[in-house]
């Protein structure tokens, strides 16, 4: 009698722990999806659907903190403004599918080149943005020289149509309450002016230096 009601003890506790394996794999299953769309969501939420680099919201926020910390601790920070040349003329050639396959080629070259704590954004259209911390002039020429090489060996519709972009470059002025981002914009704009295709490098008072 003593035995019959040990087998039926064991056989209970043993569905106990099976329900209880079950319920815990149920619940881990359920936490890494809710997690991968947690993450899957916030990463939407501060990057370029098209071409993955960050949107344009969170450009600006990035943007606001590095120049804070540019001024606060004098180092040198690069704004870096580029803008592919002739490209609604491009879309409107060939649509905007081969618009957008530009687009993102374009994108890979950014990611290519910067390091890992330099921010690469898209701000609008053919518009984007590269922000240098503690980067010195020289270097951040060297960079958007790399670039252009770059942009102008990709590859669209097999190799007939030629890509180039013009980038202005504006460092950070840590006496001065001024805006890089339109300075290096108005350097860009010097630049696409001169021929496109090529650099241009402001102050933060807009006097292009090159």
């Amino acid at each position: 009698m003593h035995h019959a009601i040990t087998v039926h003890l064991t056989i209970h506790g043993i569905i106990v722990i099976i329900c209880a394996l079950a319920l815990t794999a149920l619940f881990t299953v359920k936490y890494y999806k809710l997690k991968r769309l947690y993450l899957a969501a916030k990463t939407y939420a501060v990057t370029d659907p098209l071409t993955g680099l960050l949107n344009r919201r969170q450009l600006f926020l990035t943007l606001e903190a590095e120049i804070q910390r540019a001024r606060r601790y004098k180092h040198n920070t690069q704004i870096m403004f580029m803008d592919v040349d002739n490209f609604k003329k491009f879309n409107d050639r060939y649509g905007h599918s081969a618009g957008d396959k530009v687009l993102t080629m374009v994108a890979e070259v950014l990611r290519s080149c910067v390091r890992k704590y330099d921010t690469a954004a898209r701000l609008a259209g053919d518009e984007f943005m590269l922000i240098l911390p503690e980067t010195s002039l020289e270097f951040s020429l060297k960079i958007g020289e790399r670039i252009l090489e770059k942009i102008k060996k990709l590859e669209v519709g097999g190799g007939s149509l030629q890509i180039s972009a013009s980038i202005g470059i504006c460092q950070v002025d840590v006496f001065n309450d001024v805006d890089p981002m339109e300075a290096a914009d108005a350097a860009m704009y010097a630049t696409k002016s001169k021929g496109k295709g090529q650099i241009a490098v402001s102050r933060s008072d807009d006097r292009v230096i090159r």
